[in-house]
């Protein structure tokens, strides 16, 4: 299976960062980002910027991302809902 395709298929679980894929898949954060602005430019990403996560509180004890998180603010990329 590709990179690409290894990547939308985790994509399709929830959203994620670029950090998340990078670990849970074994492919360089710097190529993790490659895919996902290919991804980006076909339409096919929704990236959003999560505000609650510029400090560490209430959001990160139940955060699924927790363990991944680095940014601040945190970029999550999820699959652009059909229309």
């Amino acid at each position: 299976m590709s990179d690409l395709a290894r990547v939308k298929a985790e994509l399709e679980k929830g959203p994620v960062t670029a950090e998340y894929l990078s670990i849970k898949l074994k492919i360089p954060k710097e190529k993790v980002e490659g895919i996902l602005d290919i991804l980006k430019g076909m339409g096919y990403l929704v990236e959003e910027e999560r505000p609650e996560c510029r400090e560490k509180g209430p959001y990160c004890t139940f955060c699924p991302l927790k363990e991944h998180c680095g940014e601040s603010p945190m970029k999550t990329y999820t699959v652009r809902p059909k229309e």
